[in-house]
């Protein structure tokens, strides 16, 4: 392992629950407090979010996947291109990727270098404005950019818009809204309405805008904000298949909606370019199989609206019986997320997992809700990750499917079984060669 690294990524999580407010907090009555916090951060060092011409993605569902193929667009079309997302699924360094690799452990460490100092002295000098570890992170990705000399930048926002660290960058080229639906209701609030008003505040005057959403309840808000603003506001829905790696029939709806964002913004990408481009795209744990006989799937889904793409791309396979292994963050409310899957599934592994700053939901609780929503499948409560997959590859026949999501923390655990986390460091891809159980 690379030390360097290892002491970076250990001082950036240090950060976790040291800011006076969490990230977000829906607690702070001016939420324009945590554009603030982020700003004066960004200013001490030396405001990288304006060296870029940026596409800024934002919505519910979709947004890793639409953001990765304008990236990939954008690397087949020739531009220096970084992408940055988040959450990361295991390591650190799948936040920040650039021309066709993720970061490198040293320049990683190198911007971590930079970013603390000035975290230490804002905890002496100005400690309410202590940024979060959200914050922080995008920090160390944005200096990484700008001594990397990246033209354009994919960028990511995280669960919110409005009051979104992101949406201290200036007015993007084009931005991008994908399906707004039911999530992080702590933060955003629990009505569509609230949730459409946070995301649609990303809209900027000068920017080019658009969304994939279908909803009439949440475009009647997005067009309210697209007028007030004065901005073009242009809905997109497939009109042609794309060859995807990605699996699922919504990811149609994401490839459409990319290839219109990066024609709009560039109008020198070529169909060829979006082709090459959209093939290109992976993500790690979505809809990723990682082995066959039996079959599984690894899917970080977290929400009703991503279960139910999930259930609906899995009902299109072919397997005899569905093991599902599911676990759950804490934040989350469990019925509305696990019933899509529910009926579906023949053998339930709950389990939990425990990172620094985040738990999940009891896996007998997980447990508990399955069997009330479908009363014939059979329960099995193991709340480590690892032996939960263990156990149920013993169970699991050749024709079955094995299923593990509800989680992108939990999924990332069960993933370095195929991709451990030194080989993804060493060759800077999410992808290497893959070992077998």
């Amino acid at each position: 392992m690379n030390t360097r690294y290892d002491n970076a990524v250990e001082l950036l999580d240090a950060v976790i629950g040291r800011s006076t407010a969490h990230y977000m907090d829906n607690a702070i009555d001016d939420q324009n407090f945590f554009l603030t916090r982020t700003q004066k951060l960004f200013d001490r060092i030396g405001n990288p979010e304006k060296k870029f011409k940026t596409i800024h993605i934002v919505g519910s569902s979709g947004k890793g996947s639409t953001s990765t193929m304008l990236y990939e667009i954008f690397r087949a079309h020739g531009k220096s291109v970084a992408l940055y997302t988040s959450p990361h699924v295991t390591i650190a360094l799948e936040r920040i990727r650039w021309n066709g690799h993720l970061i490198s452990p040293d320049a990683f460490a190198d911007a971590v270098d930079r970013v603390m100092p000035i975290l230490e002295t804002i905890e002496k000098e100005d400690v309410i404005n202590y940024p979060s570890y959200a914050e922080a992170f995008f920090a160390v990705a944005m200096l990484a950019f700008e001594k990397e000399n990246i033209e354009w930048l994919i960028l990511e926002a995280g669960c919110g818009g409005r009051y979104d660290k992101t949406n201290i960058i200036p007015a993007p080229i084009t931005t991008v809204i994908t399906p707004i639906s039911i999530d992080h209701t702590a933060v955003l609030g629990d009505t569509i309405q609230h949730i459409a008003s946070q995301k649609a505040g990303v809209m900027k005057a000068g920017s080019k805008i658009f969304s994939s959403e279908t909803s009439n309840i949440v475009r009647e808000i997005l067009n309210a904000e697209a007028e007030t603003i004065g901005v073009p506001l242009t809905y997109v829905q497939p009109e042609k298949e794309y060859t995807l790696q990605l699996l699922g029939p919504h990811q149609q709806a994401n490839a459409a909606l990319a290839a219109a964002a990066a024609v709009a913004t560039d109008d020198s990408i070529t169909q060829t370019n979006i082709s090459l481009g959209l093939a290109a795209a992976r993500l790690p744990a979505r809809i990723e199989i990682m082995q066959e006989n039996p079959r599984i799937i690894i899917d970080g889904a977290h929400s009703p609206a991503k279960i139910v793409a999930l259930a609906e791309t899995i009902t299109t396979m072919e397997y005899d019986q569905l093991f599902v292994i599911f676990s759950l963050k804490e934040t989350k409310d469990p019925q509305p997320t696990i019933a899509p899957i529910a009926q579906l599934t023949d053998f339930l592994f709950a389990t939990s997992f425990q990172l620094q700053g985040f738990g999940s939901h009891p896996a007998e609780r997980i447990a508990s809700i399955f069997q009330e929503l479908n009363p014939n499948l059979q329960t099995t409560v193991i709340p480590d990750a690892q032996e939960a997959l263990s156990a149920c590859l013993h169970t699991a026949g050749q024709n079955d499917l094995i299923l593990v999501t509800g989680s992108l923390y939990a999924a990332g655990e069960i993933r370095q079984k195929w991709y451990p986390n030194e080989e993804i460091i060493r060759l800077e891809t999410e992808f290497p060669e893959s070992t077998t159980l």
